[in-house]
């Protein structure tokens, strides 16, 4: 139990240190960038400060509430997933990217619920990149890991050996 318990305590920790890296970096960009952007590679990327109502791209514009809502449920979905993946190497990358997507769900939460917009301030100007910020960045690499462990490692019955966890529990 105590193992279990460290484990756990363990994704908290990460999942912590994620969210703060994210704020502070909005944090960061607010008043570092409030005079303009600053070029980091002339035409290719920028620190570049808006604030987005939205979701990608400003998509669904002032739905704050909703997004965060909606955000919130997908955070609980994933935080469940979490707790039922099985503890082993197996299932290590799927953890990760787990951890990565709560961490990107929480730090646009924050912003969603606390400020009524999300702070993106991460512009690749080469290719006009929608502005985003570093928990939206947690939540693609997420994605991706997951993407590629659904497609191509993990196999049927690992992901029904996930699912017959739920129901043993």
């Amino acid at each position: 139990m105590k193992k279990k318990l460290a484990l756990y305590a363990s994704f908290v920790l990460a999942i912590g240190i994620l969210v703060w890296i994210d704020q502070y970096t909005k944090a960061l960009a607010e008043t570092k960038l409030a005079y303009g952007p600053v070029v980091l590679i002339k035409g290719v990327f920028e620190f570049y400060y808006i604030v987005n109502t939205g979701t990608v791209a400003s998509a669904f514009s002032g739905q704050a509430l909703i997004l965060g809502l909606v955000s919130a449920l997908i955070c609980i979905a994933l935080i469940v997933l979490l707790v039922m993946v099985p503890k082993s190497k197996r299932y290590s990358w799927l953890i990760f990217a787990d951890i990565l997507l709560i961490s990107g769900a929480i730090g646009n939460i924050i912003d969603r619920f606390s400020l009524h917009y999300v702070r993106d301030f991460l512009y690749f100007k080469l290719i006009n990149f929608p502005i985003f910020n570093v928990a939206d960045s947690y939540a693609t690499v997420g994605m991706t890991i997951l993407a590629i462990l659904i497609l191509f490692v993990y196999k049927e019955e690992d992901l029904e050996n996930i699912k017959n966890r739920h129901k043993d529990a």
